[in-house]
């Protein structure tokens, strides 16, 4: 089992999913929709092409934490 806290803008929500579960299943469970943002695992961006691989595909090892953070990144951002 993995710990995933799972960011966006405005949420943040805590999954315990198992380590082949996809990054679309974690954000499922977590009820936050990725669409339009940028999103990033442990700190390297992935495309939405990663979303239907396991976390063990991309890297994430059995009892541990992770981190997908999703952000919208507007023109304004500086």
């Amino acid at each position: 089992m993995v710990n995933v806290t799972v960011s966006s803008n405005t949420a943040r929500k805590n999954a315990i999913v198992a380590v082949t579960a996809t990054v679309r299943d974690v954000f499922e469970q977590a009820g936050i929709n990725p669409n339009g943002t940028a999103v990033h695992l442990d700190g390297q961006i992935i495309s939405q092409y990663d979303f239907d691989n396991s976390l063990e595909d991309l890297g994430i090892e059995d009892e541990s934490t992770a981190s997908i953070i999703c952000v919208v990144k507007a023109q304004s951002a500086r």
